[in-house]
């Protein structure tokens, strides 16, 4: 991958990532013929960290804009916790934030409720318009990817995810077994899960280490497991897979990935849990950027990350909770930021006159701000122009174990050089949220992964999301 000072050739329609440019390549050879889990399962041994849960790997060749669907309704909106003690632990927790950080103010963000895959067919297939970064071709297929997202605020992820006993607020452990035991096919043609209890999906698309409420313990065949916890019966499912591709090979089945994603939704469903984001941003001279944190921000001050932050409900037009779902009972005692008919923070109800947009109009809206938003935390962190950037990925989703945040991760080329890029830093709208930045050559295997040791689990998750990308499709050479 010798240093090229010439623009990158247009983006590759195959072969190639399409966020990156095909010269940089060092050859699919050069991959060893490894399987995304084999990729995942070095970056993992290479980082030595237990902080991350992978919950979603697409691997290659990444999802383009215009393929990523979302389904936005109040049923992924945060439940209140049957424990009223902790709604009101919640209300606590605020006020004592807002006295040690009066600065300290609330926003709606989105809330992350899990994913489904949804067959390709005419009706959800994008037209060339919808995704213009998309190389031909590479919206074809493979099951489209929807993320399921409710609203929520920073105010409810502080008190509860980041609040001192998050722990609490989990419905179900999140205890990964060792994470070399995945699933595989016997020699009788079966499955079986090999360990028992990893709850992932190897290869693929989706797996999640651990998942929620998986762990070493046994699951019945009704998908309960011996404490009582409902795994949505991701075991039964995977046992009863019936493609021709078993799971544990490059193309698992869409049921087991949604009953993994199933369970750890159920696992965090009394959490805040704003979804955030984060991009590897690739510059014209095979440099990637990294962000030092401030040492005033709310969470891991001094730490590198890559740029990101939070795709905004505002800037897909949305000033208030979506629809709720059907009534229900909210646990006893007084709720600090709920209401009796909606999980959603208190916010003026959505106008129901003609002018308001349909469903699917919305849904499509927060798909596209799902890409938008992730080029503006770009360019407010780092100064990087977003019209410098393209071929924008979506690679998959991921949690850090502590206060299990979840994090979209995506990645993109930029036409400007590392050099370009730091000039710029330097007048970033949100300079101030860091105190430095780099450009990291994007040469040799362990790079990008050696960058991701200092990092909070989720960026470390991250970073293995884009490694697998990178090294399937040959930017990044096998382990010697």
């Amino acid at each position: 991958m010798a240093p090229n000072d010439q623009d990158p050739p247009p983006l590759p329609v195959e072969g190639g990532s399409p966020a990156l440019p095909e010269q940089e390549r060092v050859g699919a050879a050069q991959n060893g013929g490894r399987s995304l889990g084999e990729v995942e399962e070095e970056a993992r041994e290479q980082l030595g960290s237990s902080d991350l849960l992978i919950l979603l790997n697409w691997g290659s060749p990444g999802v383009a804009e215009g393929q990523l669907a979302v389904d936005f309704s109040a049923r992924f909106n945060r439940k209140p916790h049957p424990n009223s003690a902790l709604e009101r632990m919640m209300h606590a927790e605020w006020q004592r934030r807002r006295a040690r950080q009066p600065s300290l103010y609330n926003g709606s963000k989105f809330r992350y409720g899990g994913f489904s895959l949804q067959p390709p067919s005419a009706e959800t297939l994008p037209s060339a318009a919808a995704a213009p970064d998309a190389p031909e071709g590479a919206l074809q297929g493979r099951p489209r990817v929807c993320l399921h997202l409710g609203l929520t605020d920073y105010k409810s992820l502080i008190t509860t995810n980041l609040c001192s006993d998050w722990r609490s607020f989990l419905a179900a452990p999140l205890s990964g077994s060792d994470p070399s035991k995945r699933l595989k096919t016997d020699e009788g043609g079966g499955r079986e899960a090999a360990g028992g209890g990893r709850g992932e999906v190897d290869g693929g698309m989706g797996r999640a280490d651990g998942g929620a409420g998986g762990g070493s313990s046994s699951t019945d065949a009704s998908g309960v497991d011996a404490s009582g916890v409902d795994d949505g019966g991701a075991k039964a499912d995977a046992q009863q897979c019936t493609q021709a591709e078993p799971c544990g090979h490059s193309a698992p089945c869409a049921t087991c990935q949604q009953a993994i994603g199933q369970r750890d939704a159920h696992a965090c469903q009394y959490m805040g849990d704003a979804l955030g984001n984060a991009a590897l941003v690739v510059t014209a001279d095979r440099r990637f950027l990294l962000l030092q944190r401030g040492t005033a921000v709310g969470e891991f001050p001094n730490c590198p990350v890559f740029p990101g932050g939070h795709p905004e409900p505002s800037e897909a037009g949305i000033s208030a909770p979506p629809p709720a779902p059907p009534a229900h009972s909210p646990p006893a005692g007084p709720l600090s930021l709920h209401d009796a008919s909606s999980t959603s923070p208190q916010a003026p109800p959505s106008p129901s006159d003609s002018s308001s947009p349909s469903s699917a109009q919305l849904n499509a809206t927060i798909a596209r701000e799902m890409f938008e938003g992730m080029k503006r935390e770009v360019e407010e962190e780092t100064g990087t122009p977003a019209d410098s950037l393209r071929g924008m990925l979506f690679l998959g989703l991921c949690r850090r174990r502590e206060n299990v945040r979840s994090l979209a991760m995506f990645l993109c080329h930029s036409s400007l050089t590392s050099a370009e890029v730091l000039l710029r830093y330097a007048s970033a709208e949100h300079k101030f949220e860091s105190t430095g930045l780099r450009a990291v050559p994007l040469v040799g295997q362990a790079s990008l992964l050696a960058e991701a040791r200092s990092m909070p689990g989720c960026h470390m998750g991250g970073a293995v999301l884009a490694y697998c990308h990178l090294a399937l499709h040959g930017y990044i050479p096998a382990s010697t």
